[in-house]
């Protein structure tokens, strides 16, 4: 994924909701990532200067994991022992995500990880079922043709 972007204000979150969020089931954490992405306009991933970092689903599939707010991928990732001090959440526009990289990752048979916390996703869904989710949260239609 290119296209990595800085946001000017990303605003903290209450410790509260971070630790409603991290306990919540998979559904919740749809949902809230949903509610996020769209009001934000950005997806975090995790990575360094050299890309993102791939995970793999249950199935073994390549899987790019995005979290909703840069504290919930940081926290993934506390005492990761492989984690070095490049690592650190990197941040990518909406829009950019669902019109040039879903592309990208459909044609790399990639999926889409949703708001991972530890080695458990809220949902992993194909990048056509990614786009269709938006599509029904956002009221319109997403080419990724």
């Amino acid at each position: 994924m290119s296209e990595r972007w800085r946001p000017d204000h990303v605003a903290p979150l209450p410790e509260r909701e971070i630790a409603a969020l991290l306990a919540a089931d998979g559904r919740a954490r749809t949902r809230y990532f949903l509610s996020k992405a769209i009001d934000n306009a950005w997806v975090c991933a995790w990575g360094d200067q050299d890309g993102v970092t791939m995970w793999e689903d249950s199935e073994g599939s390549e899987t790019i994991a995005f979290w909703p707010h840069p504290v919930y991928a940081e926290r993934c990732y506390e005492g990761d022992e492989d984690r070095n001090d490049t690592d650190g959440p990197l941040f990518y526009r909406l829009d950019h995500v669902l019109t040039v990289s879903l592309p990208i990752l459909r044609a790399d048979g990639t999926k889409i990880g949703i708001f991972p916390v530890g080695n458990t996703f809220a949902d992993v869904l194909s990048v056509d079922d990614f786009a269709s989710m938006m599509e029904s949260a956002l009221g319109g239609v997403i080419d990724i043709s």
